[in-house]
This record gives C-alpha cells, structure tokens and sequence, in this order.
C-alpha cells in the first residue's frame, strides 16, 4: 500500500512535530530558577519595609486590605528595576504603593 502524497505530507508532518517536541522536552525551563525578590535585600531589612508600608496603610487609606497592601508594596519596592540612562522614572515608592493599592 502507498501513501498518496498528501497521506506523505501529513505523516512528514506529524513525525518533525513528534521530533520537535522530544527535542525541546529535553531543554531545560528557561525560567527564574525559583528567584525571590526577597533575596535582594536581607530579610530583616524587607521586614522594616513591610512594616513601614502596613503602618502607611493604616494611617492613610481606607477601604484597603493593610496587610496585602504592605507585602506587595514591600516586594515592588525590594525588586529594583532595570533603568536605562538618562531615562526618567516614577518614584519607585510612589509606583509600589499604586500598584498594591490598586490590587488590595
């Protein structure tokens, strides 16, 4: 029995597939590798921030969960950025207490 061309095609098909999935299996995750933004600065130093940032909370907002709001400000703000020369950026406090606000 032979395979008409389009039968060819589609098994051609099926087995690069086949090979590009065996092959890129074999690659590792190009992942973080478990990276935490609290290995950037030492843990009790994170700890005044995140304290500092739940006491913002509190005396600031309304409306807020304090304690989500604080954990997520202190890891935007223990996460620098990348900057770029020359290039202007918002406070990097201003922007975490934002954004955890606006998730919070």
């Amino acid at each position: 029995m032979r395979l008409s061309t389009e039968g060819r095609v589609i098994v051609g098909i099926l087995a690069a597939v086949a090979w590009i999935t065996g092959i890129v299996s074999l690659v590792p995750a190009l992942d973080s590798g478990g990276f935490s933004p609290l290995a950037l600065i030492p843990q009790d130093e994170f700890d005044l921030l995140v304290e500092g940032e739940q006491n913002h909370c509190d005396a600031f907002l309304e409306g807020v969960n304090c304690e989500c709001f604080a954990d997520i400000s202190g890891i935007i703000q223990a996460n620098p950025s990348p900057r770029v020369p020359d290039a202007f950026y918002a406070d990097q406090r201003d922007l975490a207490r934002w954004q955890a606000q606006d998730k919070c």
